[in-house]
């Protein structure tokens, strides 16, 4: 479950932020992994496959984007990256160890030592519809971004809706100023990304990155639950 289990998040990531329609495809990854020869690597280098600007982050087509994507020796799938066939098409969803497993300089895995390179915040914005993640924001109000002539939602008089392309700038601003190896994953209107923790409890009681293992059986392992990616990254849940 660690490795391959999304709970469903491949809806959310894929179809809704449409994180594969924008620099990075999975083509654009395939291609990245099968040109390794399965020498694995700790840091996928993706060619873009578009221009993208948030803020000051600027990456042309054909630029290589450093994206933290372990993948281990002789596979061809990322660690923590579960693709799928549905409705016709191809999604991907992540587990616990994109963020929680890593691989040394030899090509193993290490599962529970955190991702310390991966580039989240620039993967999340440069999805299609990274508006999707707003609430993980500074945003005072959605008011912000209506205008006048702005579409009203379908049948309603008055009610307006957002204009979507200053949504996406906004979020993709806010989203891209993410450190790498972090990520914000609570959904409270603040833009407070936190270093990605390990997931060892083995030595840490009663400690842990939130003093998680003073809580529970098995000195806290108990504490190691799928909330950060399943429910709070997957606004659908």
């Amino acid at each position: 479950m660690f490795f391959k289990e999304t709970f469903g998040n491949e809806v959310f990531f894929t179809d809704i932020m449409g994180i594969f329609e924008g620099p990075v495809t999975l083509k654009g990854i395939t291609q990245a992994i099968l040109a390794l020869n399965g020498k694995g690597t700790s840091n996928l280098q993706v060619k873009a496959e578009e221009n993208f600007q948030a803020g000051e982050t600027k990456i042309n087509k054909g630029d290589l984007i450093n994206t933290g994507i372990d993948v281990a020796k002789d596979t061809y799938i990322p660690i923590g990256v579960k693709v799928v066939f549905d409705e016709g098409r191809l999604k991907a969803g992540i587990s616990c160890a994109l963020c929680h497993a890593t691989v040394n300089q030899s090509g193993k895995v290490i599962a529970g030592a955190p991702n310390t390179d991966l580039n989240m915040g620039l993967m999340l914005a440069m999805g299609s519809n990274t508006a999707a993640y707003f609430t993980h924001t500074e945003m005072e109000s959605i008011k912000e971004f209506i205008k006048k002539d702005g579409k009203v939602i379908p049948g309603t008089q008055k009610e307006k809706l957002p204009d979507p392309d200053l949504l996406e700038q906004f979020v993709d601003q806010e989203i891209v100023k993410y450190p790498t190896g972090s990520v914000d994953t609570t959904i409270d209107f603040a833009n407070n990304p936190v270093q990605t923790p390990d997931s060892y409890t083995f030595g840490d009681h009663p400690f842990g990155w939130s003093g998680q293992g003073q809580i529970g059986p098995f000195k806290g392992l108990s504490a190691a639950i799928n909330n950060a990616h399943s429910q709070n990254m997957d606004a659908l849940s």
